[in-house]
């Protein structure tokens, strides 16, 4: 079990990621795109740990629904309900693991991002990429007061 808590009160969040990088967690606020991380990597069993607050996302369109990093951690996809957005992080150095977090934020913090192509769905809130490189980006909705909801796929830039 992982507690998190915010070091100054609760936030509301539906944004989450662990790099697989740097192995932090990441924490993205709803409305204003804060940016908070675990302050170590978290294995396994019970811990306790307090968010830093790391930053600010440049883009934001509106209400943050969603995140997700590819599985080498060069990959980021955040998820709004009126738009995709996608973050190469590029040539992403593992020399020093512990350091990597620092790339993330620094994609998020200064860059903006390239819009992907998306049809917003009814409220539609999660993202994530395929388990392949062509695989893609998926995208799902709340299914509130629905029996079925589709999982959508969306061609990777």
């Amino acid at each position: 079990k992982l507690e998190l808590d915010y070091s100054d009160g609760p936030h509301n969040a539906e944004a989450m990621m662990i790099d697989p990088v740097s192995r932090r967690i990441f924490i993205l606020t709803k409305s204003s795109g804060t940016i908070w991380m675990t302050p170590r990597e978290w294995g396994a069993g019970d811990a306790k740990m307090t968010l830093t607050k790391v930053g600010m996302i440049k883009t934001m369109p509106h209400f943050l629904t969603g995140i997700d990093i590819s599985p080498d951690g060069k990959e980021i996809v955040l998820k709004f309900y009126t738009h995709i957005y996608y973050f190469c992080l590029g040539s992403r150095q593992y020399d020093n693991p512990e350091d990597a977090w620092q790339e993330v934020v620094k994609a998020l913090n200064t860059e903006s991002g390239i819009k992907v192509p998306y049809t917003p769905e009814p409220q539609g809130e999660a993202v994530c990429f395929g388990s392949t490189f062509n695989g893609g980006i998926y995208t799902l909705s709340e299914a509130q007061d629905r029996e079925f909801v589709p999982l959508i796929h969306h061609e990777r830039l």
